[in-house]
Formats: structure tokens, sequence, C-alpha cells
């Protein structure tokens, strides 16, 4: 099995390309500094929520992650909310895209290797990301309560 992916220098030029041409901001000032040197991460608002592009450098391959975190669970933990995150995420709504729970946070996610990625499909995973953020955050945090973040 051949790795076809690009290396981590390409993969940033190609996220700092769409933030620049397509969402037409200044990915200087989106990308999030002191990451290391294996890890390169830009922040983007989209209505209400923030949307990250992560990209990791590891030996085998270089791996992306879109997310954002939707609400942080306060209190005791809802049955309901989770049964609603499993429901939504077998929705076509959801192609390309889960909920998570991380460290008692709801996360919205689209992750995958960088191995033959296209300058389309990340956008459209960024997309994808802030748009269903922007919907599900107000609609979770008043349906199961919580915190928005900051």
């Amino acid at each position: 099995m051949s790795n076809t992916g690009l290396t981590f220098e390409q993969c940033i030029d190609m996220v700092e390309e769409i933030i620049r041409n397509d969402l037409e901001l200044d990915p200087t000032q989106n990308r999030i500094g002191n990451m290391g040197h294996d890890i390169a991460m830009w922040g983007l608002t989209r209505g209400s929520a923030t949307v990250y592009t992560v990209l990791n450098r590891v030996p085998s391959t270089n791996y992306i992650q879109v997310f954002s975190p939707i609400i942080k669970i306060t209190g005791e933990a809802n049955p309901g909310l989770y049964l609603k995150l499993l429901q939504l995420n077998s929705s076509p709504e959801l192609c390309n895209a889960a909920f998570a729970v991380k460290d008692s946070n709801v996360v919205l996610k689209s992750d995958r290797t960088t191995n033959d990625l296209s300058r389309t499909e990340l956008l459209e995973m960024i997309l994808r990301v802030g748009k269903l953020a922007d919907k599900y955050d107000d609609k979770l945090l008043e349906e199961f309560g919580g915190e928005m973040f900051d």
C-alpha cells in the first residue's frame, strides 16, 4: 500500500489557501500558535460556533480533523442527550461528520488521513462542521441544558 498523502507542509498550504480564498479570512490571524512541531491548528467562527481545523503529523501518515465544541455537559449525564446524539449521527444530514463526547463536552467532528485528500473535500469538511455546529449548539443546549462554549 503506497502512501499518497500530502506532506505536512502541503496540508498547511491547503488549509491556509482555503481560509484565504474560499472563506476570505486571514489564515495568519486564525492560526493558533504554540501547538508544537507536529501539530498545526486554526480556529474559525461560524455564527455561534467555533470550528477548529487540526493537522497532526505522525510517522505513517498525517491526519486532519475539523471539529467544533457544541456544549459543555454540566450536572448529571442525561441519557436522552446520548440517545439524541446517536440518532443525529445516523441521519443523512451528518454525512462525514459525527457527534462525540470528550471530557464531558459534546463536539461535532469530521476527520481522516490526508491520503488522497483534495482541496474540495477539506473545504466541504470545514463548511459542513461549521454549518451543523451553528445549527445544533443552540438546539442541544435548549433541549438538554449544559453550557455554551465561549
